[in-house]
């Protein structure tokens, strides 16, 4: 996967950040088949990046359905990310999200992603760029 490529699911797209940043840019409906095929392209990226940092832009969502949240939940590639970073959620969707960690946490993921939601993209990055440090501390 070329690090430039943007990659179109519908109308949302989606791109690599080097050294290791998937970057999702959700707009408006997110459908189950939408998920899907992230997370094909999460899984194209992960066999060549042993870390995975997610930054999830939501700014112009407007459903996020509930098959959608149900393939959130239990594909198993979303064990891919280190940590997520999410832009620009509403309320709603900050307490949908929050939801459905916790309800990921509860079906046996092995670890809990640590997630935050931030208003800008900059902030997003700068808090990956943390976990990224901190990750690094642990693993030695």
């Amino acid at each position: 996967m070329n690090t430039k490529d943007i990659i179109r699911i519908r109308q949302h797209t989606a791109w690599i950040e080097p050294p290791d940043i998937f970057v999702t840019h959700w707009r408006g409906e997110i459908t189950a088949g939408d998920m899907l095929a992230m997370y094909d392209e999460l899984e194209k990226f992960a066999s060549l990046q042993p870390h995975v940092y997610s930054l999830t832009i939501v700014r112009d969502v407007t459903v996020f359905g509930a098959e959608a949240r149900k393939v959130t939940a239990i594909d198993p590639r979303n064990r891919y990310f280190v940590a997520m970073a999410v832009v620009g959620a509403s309320f709603h969707l900050r307490v949908l999200s929050t939801m459905l960690m916790k309800a990921t946490a509860l079906i046996g993921r092995s670890r809990v992603t640590p997630a935050a939601f931030y208003d800008t993209e900059d902030e997003g990055r700068a808090w990956l760029a943390v976990k990224r440090q901190e990750f690094a501390v642990s693993s030695q």
